[in-house]
């Protein structure tokens, strides 16, 4: 095993593993069933842990949210479209805690 530190990340087998799933999450953020999307992206959120794509996989995640909240028919099929309009927002807030979390150890280094 190469580790550089004692920390859960800093070492190759915990990096491997993270790589698979981050590999997973990026999967599930392009499918094409929005309800994948949100999935992928609520569990990306709630990981709270710094991934290797780093803003990569966050673009992509913001892009997909965007493209969810224009599509007015797939949204009107819910029986309360406000609802999971916030629900959606609401994983967006999460991805700019991730992401202003990232700025902001690039500005310490």
């Amino acid at each position: 095993m190469g580790a550089w530190g004692y920390k859960t990340f800093e070492n190759d087998n915990a990096c491997d593993w993270l790589n698979t799933y981050e590999n997973f999450l990026i999967k599930g953020i392009k499918n094409a069933c929005y309800d994948t999307n949100i999935a992928s992206i609520a569990i990306l959120v709630s990981s709270n842990i710094e991934m290797t794509y780093g803003f990569e996989i966050l673009d992509l995640a913001f892009s997909r949210i965007e493209k969810i909240l224009k599509d007015k028919d797939w949204l009107n099929e819910w029986q309360d479209k406000t609802i999971k309009i916030k629900e959606i927002n609401d994983l967006k807030d999460g991805l700019n805690i991730l992401r202003n979390k990232l700025l902001s150890k690039q500005i310490a280094h």
